[in-house]
């Protein structure tokens, strides 16, 4: 009652009983919500306070500083260090012990497991070339510094948030980006967040004249640039030609048309629709949409699309599908494709010759 008008009442302390807001609740005569997380308490004598996190911790319930996802990790560390002491009583003298590394790498392929991340096992000749320290003691085993040196060249650079974990996991897990010393990247840390931030270097590329490959869908693809998070390329499906309908794995999708028309079909469910597309058109292909393309008239149907997180390596992306029209001839090579376009191969230099002989 004595505080000032207007005072920001916060909980700093590391529980729930600083802050008495059963009474300011109980005596309040309005309590006004100006936004998400922030009340104001209207008291009796015309003042008011204002009360963040409804008197909860305000580091842990407002900011960003403890992402669940690092609090999982400290809490998991503290945890088994006490099943440790509890169950090797007298190994253990009185004093400050360093978490064992095995119990440290046990919370670390928890963690990796539940995001579905699985890792190379290092062989004895790697093992024993990289810096790694010893579970028994602080000391380090000797290492090769042309190796370490090596294997950090190649590491790849992330933006580490608690928002971005799974794609940045995806992007591990996709793409190795190699920095010579004339594009290194700038490693940065948040005064207000203590996270780290590594920004990669940024890059500039003229687009392809000749496609890179063909996309499952069949339409020609030309690959542009990879940054933490997404990826982009130029998508040309040719005049007179139907995609292969595909659905995609674990990719989102934004795709903003040049040039060309065409119909586009996507399908979500039970909902689903066929829209026009030419230039200055965009749209979204969500992860598990189903969709399908086909061009109208005498131009390619060209467009330019992100892909987020970056298209994964190998052929398991995209799963094929039905669709609502005859698809054209694909770049998916199995063995009905494969004497199809034998057959259509063999067809076109067939007539070319009839025509030339007459």
């Amino acid at each position: 009652m004595e505080m000032r008008d207007m005072a920001i009442l916060c909980n700093i302390g590391s529980g729930q009983t600083e802050i008495d807001v059963v009474w300011l609740k109980a005596n309040a005569i309005k309590i006004e919500n100006v936004k998400p997380q922030v009340d104001i308490y209207h008291l009796p004598n015309g003042r008011a306070v204002i009360l963040p996190a409804d008197g909860r911790v305000i580091n842990l319930s407002c900011a960003h500083g403890n992402p669940s996802f690092v609090m999982s990790n400290s809490f998991s560390n503290q945890i088994l260090a006490q099943i440790e002491l509890f169950t090797k009583k007298g190994q253990y003298p009185i004093g400050i012990h360093i978490l064992p590394k095995t119990l440290d790498e046990e919370v670390a392929m928890a963690h990796l497991e539940y995001l579905g991340i699985k890792l190379d096992k290092l062989t004895p000749t790697q093992s024993a070339q990289i810096l790694v320290q010893s579970i028994n003691n602080d000391s380090f085993i000797t290492f090769n510094s042309a190796i370490v040196n090596q294997y950090r060249k190649a590491a790849v650079h992330t933006i580490i948030t608690d928002d971005h974990i799974p794609a940045i996991l995806e992007k591990l897990n996709s793409t190795t980006m190699i920095h010579t010393r004339e594009s290194s990247s700038i490693i940065e840390t948040s005064t207000s967040t203590n996270q780290t931030f590594v920004i990669p270097p940024f890059e500039t590329k003229r687009l392809p004249i000749k496609p890179d490959v063909v996309a499952p869908d069949g339409s020609f693809v030309r690959e542009l640039l990879t940054t933490v998070g997404g990826s982009m390329a130029q998508f040309e499906l040719p005049a007179g030609r139907t995609s292969q309908a595909v659905e995609h794995r674990t990719v989102y999708e934004i795709w903003y048309f040049l040039s060309g028309e065409g119909e586009f079909w996507r399908k979500q469910n039970e909902r689903e629709e066929i829209v026009t597309v030419d230039a200055n058109i965009c749209i979204t292909i969500p992860v598990g949409t189903q969709f399908q393309f086909r061009t109208i008239g005498r131009r390619s149907l060209v467009a330019v699309a992100i892909t987020m997180p970056p298209w994964p390596p190998g052929d398991n992306e995209a799963i094929l599908r039905k669709g609502i029209w005859n698809a054209s001839l694909t770049g998916i090579e199995n063995s009905s494709t494969k004497l199809f376009n034998s057959n259509y191969l063999f067809i076109t230099i067939l007539s070319f010759s009839i025509v030339k002989m007459l």
